[in-house]
C-alpha cells in the first residue's frame, strides 16, 4: 500500500505523525511526505519519501515565502490584511486553498495513495484535494479533542476585543475571501463557509475523513459542547482517543517553529536547517533527562513535566520567546513568552520545590 502524509511546518503537529509514518515503513508500506525542507531530516528518518510542498503548490508558493502557517505571511502583505494571525487566517484561508487545491490534485493524480494522512488544522487541502478524487483521508488530530478550537479561538478572540458574531461579519464583507469562496464553488462544487463554520469552533475537514486519530485521550479532551457533538456525529465523523504517539527510542524528530531570524527564508528555501532537531539516542543533555525520569519512577518518586510548547521555541510576533499579544488595536501588549514561561517554572518551584535535588518531585 502507498500512504501520503501531508503537514505543516510546525512540530508539535508533525511529529505525532512520525511514528505512524515508522510502523507503515516497518510493516512494508510505501510512506510519502508533502512538508516542507526543515522537516526534511525527520521525515526521511523514518523511511518515508519527502516531496518539498513549495516545489508541489506552485500555484501557491512561487513567489511567495513558504512560513509556519503556508503561505499567510505573503498573502497577508498582498491583500493588506493586517489583523491578527487568527483573523488573518480566516479572512485568507479560503484564498490559500483555491491556490494549493490544483497543485494537490496534479500530486494526488501522480502519486496515486491508497489513503491520506492529514493534519487538520494547518493541511486542509490535503483534505478537500483527497475527498474531491476519492481517496481515503485519516485526520492527526493534534489540539485537545475535536471540541478544542472552540476555547482556544474565543480566548484569541478576547484578546483583540472582537466577538463571534463580529468576526463571522467581518468574513464575510471580506471581498477576496468572498470572490475565493465563489471560485471554490464553481470550479470544485466546494461549500467552503464564507464566514465561520457553524456551530463555532467546527473543524470542517474532519467529516471529510474516514477516522480521526486524536492525540489525547477522551477523558483529558477539552469539553465538546452537545452541538458540536450532534454536527459530528451527524456529519459521520467517527473519532479514536489514542493518546500520545511517541516515537522508538533514538528516533529523529523536528524541533524549534523558527520562522525569522538572519537568512531563515534563503535557508528555508535551501533546506539548510531552520529548526532544531534532537537525535535523542546522541544528545547527553536528552539521555541524561530520560534517565533521571526513569530513575524516579523507579523509586516511586512524582515526576511533574511543566512544557511551554513554542513560547520557549518559536520565534513569530505573536508568540514565542520575544512574543506578545495583539491588542483591539493591533499593538503588543501583555507578557512575553521569555516572562510567561519564567513565571510558570517560578510557580512550579514554589509549588513542588524542595531543599535538594533528591527531594519531593522530579520537576522537567
Amino acid at each position: 500500500r502507498r500512504f501520503l502524509f501531508v503537514f505543516p511546518a510546525v512540530s508539535g503537529h508533525l511529529n505525532p505523525s512520525l511514528p505512524v509514518a515508522r510502523s507503515l515503513v516497518e510493516a512494508g508500506h510505501e510512506v510519502h511526505y508533502l512538508c516542507f525542507e526543515p522537516m526534511r531530516a525527520a521525515i526521511e528518518d523514518t523511511g518515508a519519501e519527502f516531496h518539498s510542498a513549495v516545489d508541489v503548490l506552485p500555484e501557491l508558493y512561487s513567489g511567495r515565502q513558504a512560513g509556519l502557517g503556508g503561505a499567510f505571511g505573503s498573502l497577508q502583505k498582498e491583500f493588506g490584511v493586517v489583523d491578527s494571525f487568527l483573523v488573518a487566517f480566516l479572512k485568507l484561508r479560503a484564498v490559500q486553498l483555491e491556490l494549493e487545491l490544483p497543485g494537490m490534485s496534479r500530486f494526488l493524480r501522480t502519486l496515486a495513495p491508497n489513503a491520506v494522512i492529514y493534519c487538520p488544522i494547518a493541511s486542509s487541502g490535503a483534505a478537500f484535494g483527497a475527498s474531491l478524487l476519492k481517496i481515503p483521508s485519516v485526520a492527526l488530530l493534534t489540539f485537545a479533542g475535536p471540541g478544542a478550537r472552540d476555547p482556544t479561538w474565543r480566548a484569541m478572540l478576547h484578546g483583540q476585543c472582537a466577538s463571534v458574531e463580529e468576526l463571522d461579519l467581518e468574513l464575510q464583507s471580506f471581498l477576496p475571501n468572498v470572490a475565493a469562496v465563489g471560485r471554490l464553488k464553481e470550479a470544485y462544487g466546494l461549500d467552503h463557509p464564507l464566514g465561520l463554520a457553524k456551530p463555532f469552533g467546527k473543524i470542517d475537514t474532519l467529516p471529510l475523513s474516514r477516522l480521526t486519530l486524536v492525540t489525547t485521550t477522551e477523558d483529558l479532551q477539552d469539553p465538546l459542547s452537545l452541538e458540536l457533538a450532534e454536527v459530528y456525529k451527524s456529519s459521520g465523523a467517527v473519532f479514536a482517543y489514542v493518546g500520545p504517539l511517541l516515537d522508538c527510542p533514538g528516533a529523529l524528530r523536528a524541533g524549534t517553529h523558527k520562522d525569522h531570524g538572519p537568512d531563515c527564508a534563503s535557508k528555508l528555501r535551501s533546506g539548510l536547517e531552520v529548526s532544531d532537531r534532537v537525535k535523542s539516542s546522541d544528545n547527553s543533555s536528552c539521555t541524561n533527562v530520560v534517565t533521571a525520569v526513569r530513575e524516579a519512577r523507579a523509586a516511586g518518586r512524582k515526576v511533574v513535566l511543566v512544557s511551554m510548547g513554542t513560547f520557549i521555541t518559536g520565534d513569530a510576533p505573536t508568540w514565542g520567546w520575544h512574543g506578545r499579544a495583539l491588542d483591539c488595536n493591533g499593538k503588543p501588549r501583555g507578557l512575553t513568552g521569555r516572562e510567561i514561561c519564567q513565571a510558570a517554572w517560578a510557580g512550579a518551584f514554589d509549588a513542588f520545590g524542595a531543599d535538594n535535588a533528591e527531594s519531593g518531585p522530579l520537576l522537567v
